[in-house]
């Protein structure tokens, strides 16, 4: 499909290369493709290719995505040396390097999560609106404060960054004397997030 596509496009619309600089093109170019790449992957595709090998490598062998696009891209460069000339290759090798990494960084990107702690003393009140509103689980742990010997819990929460702001809002209007910490995490595993067995 994504070769029909390029093949319709190449013919009606007659692209153009934005520059002739082999540097400039490597660098953008590959940043472009591993920002494209990345959205692909969130949605569970490939673009055919080197990118289902580079997806069984990632299945089988536990290898970063990127890093196993680097791996089968470089083979086929590689293998194409003695046809397009060394400097081509090592251009192509360039762009192939910029890519593996980008992707990986990309994909953590769009799988930031927030890991939310929230110090309260109405813990029914805030674990109640994390599942019921935000629609999501929580963990409550028991303690008490080390300054003020008084007994108060601290509720456990993955959320997603627009999930953070709501509960945000709602603790600063419901508990205004509670401490909350964060913590960015590139994945999450489980219900409600990425499948274990992806």
């Amino acid at each position: 499909e994504l070769s029909f596509a390029l093949a319709i496009i190449e013919k009606n619309y007659k692209p153009v290369a934005f520059t002739n600089n082999l540097m400039l093109a490597s660098i953008f170019g590959s940043v472009l493709l591993a920002f494209g790449t990345a959205i692909m992957l969130t949605q569970d595709a490939t673009t055919g290719g080197t990118s289902i090998i580079a997806k069984i490598l990632n299945k089988y062998a536990n290898i970063d995505f990127g890093k196993s696009l680097l791996i089968s891209d470089s083979i086929v460069v590689l293998l194409a040396m003695y046809t397009f000339g060394t400097e081509l290759a090592l251009f192509g090798l360039l762009s192939i390097y910029l890519t593996g990494n980008l992707i990986d960084k990309f994909i953590d990107g769009f799988n930031l999560s927030k890991q939310v702690m929230v110090f309260t003393t109405h813990e029914k009140l805030i674990s109640d609106y994390i599942i019921n509103e935000i629609d999501k689980g929580c963990t409550v742990f028991y303690g008490k404060g080390g300054y003020t010997g008084k007994e108060n819990c601290v509720i456990l929460t993955i959320l997603k960054r627009s999930q953070f702001i709501k509960l945000k809002q709602f603790i600063r209007n419901n508990d205004p004397e509670a401490f909350i910490t964060v913590n960015e995490t590139s994945e999450v595993l489980g219900k409600g997030f990425k499948s274990l067995e992806n």
